[in-house]
């Protein structure tokens, strides 16, 4: 509710009542929580994970993750290359944009 001064007027409220609020919380990001811009080339990697369960079990799984150019290094090496299976090249970001972030590969 506003409060009102001792003339009537309205006081804005302080900086404390301010939310910070992530103006890009609407536009898709990659798989390294940066913004993908419609002219950034968007790849998708396909990676293996692999869990130990107990001392004979093994589990593999695949995952994918959507990166820009300006982050696939930096994916690549935080993942491992070993466990890298495809890159493949989505197309700029405004293409990417337009499926609503749903590549489905082709």
């Amino acid at each position: 509710m506003p409060e009102f001064d001792s003339l009537g007027a309205r006081q804005e409220p302080t900086e404390e009542l301010y939310e910070d609020v992530d103006v890009t919380s609407d536009y898709d990001k990659d798989s390294m929580g940066e913004t993908i811009a419609q002219e950034d080339g968007v790849f998708e990697i396909l990676y293996t994970l692999t869990t130990v369960m107990s001392n004979r079990c093994l589990t593999i799984k695949t995952e994918k993750a959507i990166v820009t150019q300006q982050d696939i290094v930096d994916f690549i090496l935080e993942i491992g290359e070993e466990k890298i299976t495809s890159i493949n090249f989505v197309g700029l970001g405004e293409k990417y944009l337009k499926t609503g972030g749903n590549y489905d590969g082709e």
